[in-house]
This record gives structure tokens, C-alpha cells and sequence, in this order.
């Protein structure tokens, strides 16, 4: 199947995904997703998120948001200069 990627606004880029295909992996709009790219053989891998994914992307935002809460007037003063 040859799909055609779209502009989305911006800069980002899209693409559409046939009912079919989502049905097939039991996904819908919103619903979480893995990447996984492989550079050697230019091949882009799409997957449902397992609950470890998903685990995993929550401690990040977590972490995250306690970094910017501890360190955020110094982000902001590195990014005047």
C-alpha cells in the first residue's frame, strides 16, 4: 500500500491511516502509539503502546515537569543568550 504524507499545519506532516488498518490494530484517533525507526533500512514501525510505553512516557513527564519546576528561571535565562 503507497500512502501519501500531508501537511498538517506548519511544519508538521501527517498521515492517514484507512479505517481498516486501525481496526486491524485495534487502535482509534487518540490513541497512543509507538515509533520505531530504523535507519539502515529506512523502514518506520507503527505499534500500539503497551502499558509499559505508556508506564515509561508518564515518569518522563513527570520528571520533566519537576525539572522545569526546579530549574525553569535558568532554562529561561540560557535561552536569552
Amino acid at each position: 500500500m503507497i500512502k501519501t504524507l500531508i501537511n498538517i499545519g506548519g511544519t508538521s506532516t501527517g498521515l492517514i491511516l484507512d479505517r481498516p488498518i486501525l481496526e486491524l490494530l485495534q487502535l482509534e484517533r487518540g490513541s497512543p502509539v509507538v515509533l520505531d525507526v530504523n535507519t539502515e533500512t529506512q523502514t518506520l514501525t507503527i505499534r500500539p503502546a503497551d502499558a509499559d510505553a505508556l508506564q515509561r512516557r508518564e515518569e518522563f513527564r513527570k520528571a520533566q515537569a519537576e525539572v522545569l519546576q526546579r530549574h525553569g528561571k535558568a532554562f529561561r535565562n540560557l535561552a536569552k543568550r
